[in-house]
């Protein structure tokens, strides 16, 4: 039985997965694959090896076991590691569907796996999707996953990681990571999860996480790509309570008081609605037709967040 720490990512799509994969990989101490093994993952549960991740399969890319090759860009990605691939070298790839049966396989064979969950807040995530979906040149992408499809998808694999934490045999070996704190950099969080797959403070790394923090606060102010229809649609679950729990359950620096009960989307939604009734308002004040101006003026009144 191999020796080698290894690190899986459980694949919750639209979720930082591959920029988690990415950073981690700025790391001197890690070559942890992207969808290294995806043609394989419905075999793991029963058919999982450890030898997968010794030098001269894991840079022995094959199409009969990934997509994820043919290109420079990923011939690169790979190539880049293999001088510095010792028997302490951190390996691992990215891994659904997230389910019990994958994680005890794993674990089964290599009982020192850990795991990490990375998982994202639902407007930006819904919106990720719709950007994909609306890509006519986006192969990879059904344009019918849409941001309503992003919705679905992120409930069903919060719980499903909520239920591997509340397995007592499979908690400690999985860490939830939230998207937001780790890509802002949030020292707690960045920290936990080098401690949580046994790699060291690094410069390369700590580089890579400022690079985040950058790019992070770039793409905070661009609008959502997503219908007023759509947003309505999913604010009721911005709150959902797996995610609220798994935030919960997530290191991170102390959050201030309800810090998510607001999401940062749904605050510029309603000062656009609130600027929209009060022009309204203004407008039907100029025509004296008091009865209008009232009934907008009620509406400004009962706005609340999530209406």
């Amino acid at each position: 039985m191999s020796s080698r720490p290894l690190a899986f990512v459980l694949m919750s799509q639209r979720s930082g997965t591959s920029a988690l994969v990415h950073t981690l990989n700025e790391h001197p101490g890690a070559a942890v694959g992207i969808e290294r093994y995806k043609y394989l993952w419905p075999d793991w549960p029963e058919q999982y090896d450890p030898a997968l991740f010794e030098a001269e399969r894991f840079f022995a890319l094959d199409e009969s076991e990934t997509n994820i090759l043919g290109s420079r860009r990923w011939e690169t990605y790979y190539r880049r590691k293999v001088a510095g691939f010792g028997p302490g070298t951190l390996s691992g790839d990215k891994v659904q569907p997230i389910t019990r049966a994958m994680v005890r396989g794993i674990l089964e064979r290599s009982p020192g796996a850990r795991f990490l969950y990375p998982f994202r807040s639902l407007l930006p995530l819904a919106s990720s999707y719709a950007v994909r979906a609306a890509n006519p040149e986006d192969e990879n992408w059904d344009e019918n996953r849409g941001a309503l499809a992003g919705l679905q998808v992120w409930r069903r694999d919060n719980q499903a990681v909520l239920e591997l934490l509340d397995d007592p045999e499979l908690a400690a070996h999985v860490l939830p990571v939230s998207y937001e704190d780790f890509f802002q950099g949030d020292p707690v969080t960045v920290s936990a999860v080098l401690d949580h797959v046994g790699l060291g403070p690094d410069e390369a790394f700590e580089q890579a996480v400022a690079d985040n923090a950058e790019r992070y606060s770039e793409v905070q102010g661009k609008q959502l790509a997503l219908t007023y229809e759509e947003v309505e649609q999913l604010l009721p679950h911005v709150r959902d309570p797996a995610f609220v729990r798994l935030l919960d359950l997530a290191p991170s620096q102390p959050r201030p008081p309800q810090s998510v009960m607001v999401d940062p989307s749904e605050v510029d939604r309603l000062r656009r609605k609130v600027a929209f009734l009060t022009d309204q308002l203004e407008r039907l004040r100029s025509r004296r037709s008091v009865r209008a101006a009232l009934g907008v003026a009620d509406q400004l009144g009962r706005l609340r967040p999530g209406r």
